[in-house]
């Protein structure tokens, strides 16, 4: 199911780019928001409080184990892109932040790494 972060990524992209993008789970390693499995490219939206070294140690968590939690999990996203870079993926992280107060930009983004990678 599709976090409402996503569906609002979707409705940004409109039906020319979004035609291009599979989002399916389990088919890609890392499990990608959404891919482009023909060029190669994977697209992961990330939320601000799971996926943000910065904003995780500034927040004040006070449990220490889901802290721990949190901080796993950016570990995992920088393994997870240096094994499907390893694998000649291109991989784009848009930020919650990125996409609420700066869509154009991710719009642009999406498109300017699509067209990158045409064949």
């Amino acid at each position: 199911m599709d976090s409402k972060l996503e569906v609002r990524f979707q409705e940004m992209l409109q039906c020319s780019v979004s035609d291009n993008l599979i989002s399916k789970k389990n088919l890609v390693f890392g499990n990608p928001d959404f891919f482009c499995l023909k060029r190669k490219i994977a697209f992961f939206i990330d939320g601000d409080l799971f996926h943000n070294k910065k904003v995780i140690l500034a927040k004040r968590i006070k449990t220490p184990s889901f802290k721990k939690r949190l901080l796993a999990g950016v570990r995992r996203d920088s393994l997870v892109k240096k094994t499907l870079e390893k694998d000649g993926w291109t991989v784009v992280r848009i930020s919650e932040s990125e996409i609420k107060n700066h869509p154009e930009y991710c719009t642009n983004l999406i498109k300017k790494t699509l067209i990158r990678h045409e064949n």
